[in-house]
């Protein structure tokens, strides 16, 4: 019987807590919009407008 080619690696980005992921979402997403940091309060609301409406809709089409 031969070794799987695939071992188990808990260091595996899949095994990252939901929190975690979501924090290095964050950081990419503010190394491409400077805009992020600032947390300018219209940004934010409308990211979060974009984000509930574009996200369902977009499995619709």
């Amino acid at each position: 019987m031969t070794t799987p080619e695939y071992i188990f690696d808990p260091s595996s980005p899949l095994l990252i807590s939901s929190e975690k992921q979501l924090q290095s979402a964050g950081k990419e997403y503010s190394k491409s919009d400077s805009r992020y940091p600032a947390r300018n309060c219209a940004v934010v609301a409308l990211e979060g407008i974009t984000a509930v409406l574009a996200g369902p809709a977009s499995l619709l089409s």
